[in-house]
């Protein structure tokens, strides 16, 4: 992760004339965007426990899927994330605030009513909305994006009260470097030339052109992610502002609840599909590590306006899968659909062998048998999924950067020691093998919405897809050797008998 702000740490005042952390908050008015994502979440709730005497927090909310933003308050809020906010603070709820808009509209598709409100109230700005798939087109990812962190900006300057807008970025928007530090690079385009290009050219000219436009990064969300940070860096000379990078975030390390977590994205997504039997090939460099950070590490981060790498010790992807394969049979899940194998290759070939003879040729079998049965196929449909999601992320999983934080992994020493249990960032690292398994057990109950309870009765049908597996594999085994050492004996067995024709008749 990094966090980078205007303001240089050789300019922090010293701790003693700072508030603690939830001083600074207390009586404070607090706008959030994106707060119905997976960091929007835990943002939310890390500042009610640990923030008490925060008087508000506005979330821009849209409805979706039928839902008002009202409904998808009382979803989100039911979440067993808010568990232990409600025993400790049954009050604290009534703080939060839904308002109706949407990042992708003009002025966030916000009320004048509403608007003025936060114009008057609101201090502080998390603007964590985004769209981060990797295979949106150019037109959808600069409205979302760049025009949408535009109009936070332009809602910022007109704030009487703001005293900091922090901004997520990501640390991948600069892919083009292998070793990044906390400093803003020269940009890969003009952000008010990229939000004019797609207000006046045609969208299916846009997709023609988008490789031209991308220049040597790998998709539509990390260079539209690097637009927006120029586009803070330019707003910075008038308002208050922190861009915040954080790297891969995954589940819960510790706060409220150890592995919680709310999608299927990333490395725990992977490690659950292994678990459950679904992938048993993954196209990446089994070597190379990758850059975590647990979801409420990057919060509090965030919370202090900073940034923190959550381990200096690393997993490589092979490690990874591996453990997840072994995680799977010591905490399996209660419905695998075969048992959990698999390998990592960085060779597209065998990767696409892979795919064929492991993922489709079993998931049309599969299929067929549903088919069969009256019921619905979906394994096709799943796979066509996790394969073009592995595609969408090859280019991060064969290649392996290097983040600079030592601005950052200074500012612990500036926290008040009532600050620090709650808010520290400077922890001890914790024991990888450890960490991914709470965060498999997360996704056990979290994802799976599985009982604990049911291991015994899942570890045995664990073993019977063992059994299952090894019978498929021999049996497949032979096929193969017959089909490929039959037309040989064949051919030779002809040959023997020409040659005894040939030598009886002589």
């Amino acid at each position: 992760m990094h966090a980078r702000s205007q303001q240089d740490l050789s300019g922090l005042t010293r701790m003693a004339e700072l508030p603690t952390i939830p001083q600074f908050f207390a009586g404070r008015h607090v706008f959030v965007t994106g707060a119905s994502g997976f960091m929007g979440k835990v943002l939310v709730e890390k500042l009610l426990r640990s923030c008490p005497d925060i008087a508000k927090i506005y979330m821009l909310m849209r409805a979706k899927r039928g839902k008002s933003p009202l409904d998808r308050l009382q979803t989100i809020t039911n979440m067993e994330l808010f568990d232990r906010l409600k025993q400790e603070q049954p009050h604290a709820l009534e703080k939060l605030v839904v308002v109706t808009g949407d990042a992708i509209k003009p002025g966030l598709g916000l009320w004048a009513d509403d608007r003025r409100i936060l114009e008057e109230r609101v201090s502080i700005i998390f603007h964590v909305a985004a769209s981060v798939r990797f295979d949106d087109s150019i037109t959808y990812a600069v409205n979302m994006n760049v025009r949408g962190t535009q109009e936070v900006a332009e809602l910022a300057l007109k704030m009487k009260n703001l005293v900091v807008l922090l901004h997520v970025s990501t640390t991948y928007c600069n892919t083009d470097r292998k070793v990044i530090d906390e400093v803003i690079y020269p940009p890969h385009g003009d952000w008010k030339k990229s939000i004019e290009m797609v207000e006046k050219i045609d969208e299916a000219v846009l997709r023609l052109i988008t490789p031209k436009i991308l220049g040597g990064l790998p998709n539509t969300y990390t260079y539209t992610k690097s637009l927006a940070e120029h586009l803070i860096e330019d707003y910075s000379e008038r308002i208050p502002a922190v861009i915040f990078r954080p790297s891969i975030v995954i589940s819960t390390l510790d706060e409220p609840i150890k592995g919680w977590i709310d999608n299927f994205n990333g490395p725990v997504g992977l490690m659950a599909a292994g678990g459950k039997g679904i992938v048993h090939c993954f196209l990446a460099d089994a070597d190379i590590t990758s850059d975590y950070v647990p979801v409420d590490i990057a919060i509090k981060s965030m919370i202090t306006a900073a940034w923190y790498r959550g381990s200096q010790r690393t997993l490589s992807l092979g490690e990874l899968l591996s453990r997840a394969y072994s995680f799977a049979l010591e905490i399996p899940v209660d419905k695998p659909l075969w048992y959990p194998s698999g390998f990592v290759t960085k060779y597209n070939s065998v990767f696409q062998i892979g795919v064929i003879f492991l993922h489709l040729l079993p998931a049309i079998i599969f299929d067929t048998v549903l088919k069969i049965d009256g019921q619905k196929p979906l394994l096709i449909n799943i796979h066509r999924r996790i394969y073009v999601a592995n595609l969408a992320l090859k280019y991060f999983m064969l290649n392996q950067w290097r983040f600079l934080n030592r601005r950052f992994m200074s500012l612990s020493t500036f926290l008040h020691q009532s600050d620090v249990e709650a808010f520290s960032i400077d922890i001890e690292t914790p024991d990888l093998t450890d960490y991914f398994r709470i965060c498999l057990i997360g996704g056990k109950k979290y994802l799976f919405k599985e009982d604990m309870s049911n291991i015994p009765k899942a570890r045995k049908n664990i073993y019977r897809l063992y059994v299952l597996d090894r019978i498929v594999r021999v049996l497949f085994f032979i096929l193969i050797t017959l089909y490929v050492v039959l037309p040989f004996w064949n051919a030779a067995l002809r040959q023997w008998l020409k040659f005894q024709d040939t030598f009886f008749s002589s």
